[in-house]
C-alpha cells in the first residue's frame, strides 16, 4: 500500500470517527436537555398538584370542624343567655342531644365541671344517641347512668336506663378539659 492510500484511509477513518463523534455528543446533548427540562417540568407539575391537594384537605378539615366551632360558640351563646343550665344535668344533657342532632358527623359531645361530673351524648352503633352522666353524690361516690334511646328517639324518649359501677372517668384528669381549663377561647386537643 502507497503513502497516498494510506493518508486516504487514515483520512476516511478520521472523517468517519469524527462524524461519529458529533453525532453521539449532539444526542448526548439533546438527550440531556430533554432530561432536565422533563425533569423541571415534571417537578412543576408535582408541586402544582401536591398544592391542590394540601389546599383540598385544608377545605375538607375546615368543613369538618367549622360547625364543632360554631357549636361551642352556640352553646356558649345559650349558657349566657340562661337557656342553658349549668348547675341542671337536664339542661345539658337537652342541649348536646339538640346538638348531636342537628349535626349528624358528631361522634359525642361531653362535658365536665370541676367537681368531676361528666355528661356525655354518643352516637352508638345502631344511629341512636345515650347519654353517660357521671354525678358525684352527697356521701363522695360516684353514681353513673347511662341512657339509651332507639334511633331516632328524642332526648326524654329514654328506653331503658342502665346504672353501672363507678370506672373510675375523671373528666377533670382528661387532656380536653385540663385544656379548655387554661386556655381562653377554644381549645383544640391533639389527634
Amino acid at each position: 500500500m502507497t503513502d497516498q492510500t494510506r493518508r486516504r484511509h487514515s483520512l476516511r477513518i478520521t472523517i468517519a470517527a469524527s462524524l461519529s463523534l458529533m453525532t453521539a455528543g449532539t444526542a448526548v446533548l439533546i438527550l440531556w436537555m430533554s432530561y432536565a427540562t422533563s425533569s423541571q417540568s415534571i417537578l412543576d407539575a408535582s408541586s402544582t398538584v401536591m398544592h391542590q391537594v394540601a389546599l383540598r384537605v385544608e377545605e375538607k378539615t375546615q368543613g369538618y370542624l367549622s360547625p364543632v366551632e360554631d357549636a361551642v360558640r352556640a352553646t356558649y351563646g345559650l349558657i349566657e343567655a340562661g337557656v342553658v343550665d349549668l348547675a341542671a344535668t337536664d339542661s345539658i344533657e337537652r342541649a348536646a342531644y339538640a346538638l348531636m342532632q342537628a349535626h349528624p358527623g358528631f361522634a359525642s359531645i361531653d362535658y365536665g365541671d370541676a367537681q368531676g361530673h361528666f355528661i356525655m351524648v354518643k352516637r352508638m352503633p345502631d344511629g341512636s344517641l345515650a347519654t353517660r352522666i357521671n354525678q358525684r353524690q352527697p356521701d363522695g361516690a360516684m353514681r353513673v347512668e347511662w341512657r339509651y334511646r332507639t334511633p331516632g328517639a328524642g332526648v326524654s324518649q329514654i328506653m331503658r336506663r342502665e346504672a353501672t359501677a363507678d370506672d373510675g372517668y375523671d373528666p377533670r384528669k382528661r387532656p380536653w378539659y385540663l385544656g379548655a381549663a387554661k386556655a381562653p377561647g377554644l381549645y383544640w386537643t391533639d389527634v
